[in-house]
This record gives C-alpha cells, structure tokens and sequence, in this order.
C-alpha cells in the first residue's frame, strides 16, 4: 500500500502537467527547472513520507493491540518504510520527466515489484547453491534498493530473541524465501541514500532537456 501510495502520488507529478501543458504556465516564473523539479519532489515526499509514517505507525498499533505482542524496534521499521517511499518517489519523478503519467506509473510498479522478486530469487539461490543468482539478484537489489529497505523495516519488527532461537535450531531457515533474517547493512544503507541524490539529480538533468 504505501509503495502504491508513493508511485500514484508522483508519476503523474510532472507527466500529467506536462502532457495537459499546465507545465508551461508554471515555469515561466523566475526559477530553474531543477528548483521547480526539486520544489515539487520535496513536497510530494513531505507528503508521501507524513502518510506512511502515520498509516504504518497506526498499523502497528493495532497489531500490538491485538496481539498482546510487542515489537522490536517499530520506529526503526517506520523509517525504513519512509525511506522505501522516498526511493519509490524519487524513481517515479524521473520516470514522470519522459513517459506518460499511466506509463511512468506501471513501469515504477514493474520496478518495485522485480526488485521484490530479486530479494525471493537471492533467497533462492542461496538454498538452492546457484551463487550466479545470488548474484543477479543482488546487482538489481543494488539498481533498485526498494526491497531491502523493506526486508529492513520487516526484520526490525520481528522479536530478536526469538529470531535468536529460530536460526539457531535451523540455520539453513534463512534461505526460506518468505522469512526475513536480516536486514541491509550499513553500507547497504548509504548506497541507497547516495542512489536517492543521485536519481534526484539525473531526474533534474532529464528535466532540463526535456523539451514542453
């Protein structure tokens, strides 16, 4: 939901505006169009990030309400899901700058949910001993870090201790593809916040010469 939130939000951010020519009444004020790309990037992720943060928050509220069970590290977990959103934000802006607001839209998804699979396939290949899949797999999670933002969020909410035990009475569960063990490290975590600027930055670049 809330990369289904991020995507809607911000692929028809500056394609629909481009496409209806609604664009070219706004940049005739006196900024650039990388101020304008990254004004509109900082309030769709103000926005975006105020919304997961709230819905997850509340989820896990009713979780713990429910179940009598408390969560590891819950604000750990909301802050990598607002920054999965943010990527998922961000890609889709870039996208937004060349394709239609539809196809900028599904490709994002296409995106978000091949880096899904890529985390079951690295899973995969370390049960099944195919380290070229391993590979793979982790070469598109490094193109599109959406999902190992995720699995962060996932493995802070699971109770250490008892994840503790579970690995120590099966150490082969971790190639269970459904069943998260671990987390990104933290370099893991810095590629991602460098990829973030980065992308930013290309979308700023595709922007300018995009031709309204």
């Amino acid at each position: 939901m809330n990369a289904l939130t991020a995507i809607l939000m911000a692929a028809p951010s500056l394609a629909g505006e481009i496409e209806s020519h609604v664009i070219l009444s706004e940049i005739t004020r006196p900024v650039s169009r990388r101020v304008f790309l990254l004004g509109r990037w900082l309030g769709l992720s103000t926005i975006v990030a105020a919304f997961v943060a709230v819905m997850s928050s509340a989820e896990m509220a009713v979780v713990t309400s429910v179940s009598g069970i408390a969560l590891a590290h819950p604000a750990q977990a909301v802050g990598f899901l607002v920054f999965e959103a943010l990527i998922l934000v961000t890609l889709s802006i870039l996208l937004s700058t060349r394709l239609a607001p539809v196809t900028a839209g599904i490709v994002a998804m296409v995106f978000y949910f091949l880096a899904w699979m890529s985390g079951i396939l690295s899973a995969l290949g370390s049960a099944l001993g195919k380290p070229d899949l391993v590979h793979a797999a982790t070469a598109f999670s490094l193109l599109i870090p959406s999902d190992q933002l995720w699995r962060g969020a996932v493995v802070r909410l699971e109770p250490t201790a008892l994840l503790r035990l579970v690995l120590s009475v099966d150490p082969h569960i971790s190639a269970n593809p459904f069943l998260v063990t671990s987390g990104p490290t933290p370099a893991f975590i810095a590629w991602a916040a460098v990829w973030l600027l980065a992308v930013l930055a290309f979308a700023g670049a595709s922007f300018v010469r995009r031709e309204l």
